[in-house]
């Protein structure tokens, strides 16, 4: 994530995508989160990945090459700074807005705006017009 230390985020991806799939690879994480406990491991984080409606299929999403490990991702024309720590409810009306668009390439967005980064928008593989938690 960038920072002096690791960040353990604990995800429910097991069965959707293969440990060997994970590993070394950039994602998106929420990271103001509070810690939560999950299988007796704290985690500090969120792994952001679309799905299809039927929630079989689920990829993470991803930054462009390059990136900068911890870069935080905007949205232009959103001035906000982030909350130390997002609040529950304010976090299921944000997900809410977060879906893939269908056009190619799929970006992820937020209230129709690109995830951007200073390298680019951000994109998923293959799921269009899907959600992102």
């Amino acid at each position: 994530m960038g920072e002096s230390s690791l960040r353990t985020v604990v995800s429910g991806l097991k069965d959707f995508v293969p440990i060997e799939k994970m590993m070394n690879r950039d994602v998106v994480v929420l990271c103001n989160l509070g810690e939560a406990e999950i299988h007796g491991i704290k985690s500090n984080g969120m792994v952001l990945c679309a799905s299809n409606a039927e929630h079989t299929i689920v990829e993470p999403l991803v930054p462009p090459p390059g990136c900068k490990r911890g870069e935080r991702v905007t949205f232009a024309a959103v001035e906000s700074s982030p909350d130390e720590v997002l609040n529950q409810k304010k976090m299921r009306k944000a997900m809410k807005r977060l879906v893939t668009s269908d056009s190619d390439p799929i970006v992820a967005l937020y209230m129709d705006i690109p995830f951007m980064t200073s390298l680019g928008v951000v994109t998923v593989p293959s799921l269009k017009s899907c959600n992102i938690k």
